[in-house]
């Protein structure tokens, strides 16, 4: 995509998200050169994929680190996704994970990414009821 593409795609986005690495040298470049883009009236979201909770480098941490304060959404590391996806079932893969018990091994993966779905969804503020009533989550 060219540069000018590139720009009006970014002019006519509803929500940034900004998907970036566990990687304190990375995010210097990243933060620096992207800076001027992400000062608009629109406020990103950033996303940490491949996210180590273990690592010293927390989401907390890179915010106080760089002066951030956008919401931020870590995604931990999943083999069972990162398979999923290079065999082409990843919606395969978040369906049968969608109701995983808190002590399964895909539990933290998808409540994280149900929490960045979930914040999407309200930052386009598509979180209406579709008919104007009152929608039943429990069916």
């Amino acid at each position: 995509m060219c540069r000018r593409g590139l720009r009006r795609l970014l002019r006519q986005a509803d929500l940034l998200v900004v998907c970036l690495p566990q990687n304190a040298l990375k995010l210097e470049q990243v933060f620096s050169l992207v800076e001027a883009k992400l000062q608009s009236d629109r406020k990103p979201l950033l996303v940490f994929g491949q996210y180590d909770p273990r690592s010293a480098l927390t989401v907390q941490n890179i915010k106080r680190q760089f002066h951030r304060r956008e919401p931020a959404y870590p995604i931990v590391h999943n083999t069972g996704w990162l398979d999923a996806t290079q065999q082409g079932e990843a919606v395969r893969f978040l369906f049968r994970n969608r109701q995983v018990p808190r002590g399964h091994e895909n539990f933290p993966f998808m409540q994280q990414v149900r929490a960045l779905a979930q914040a999407i969804i309200n930052n386009v503020g598509r979180n209406k009821p579709l008919f104007g009533g009152k929608e039943d989550d429990d069916r």
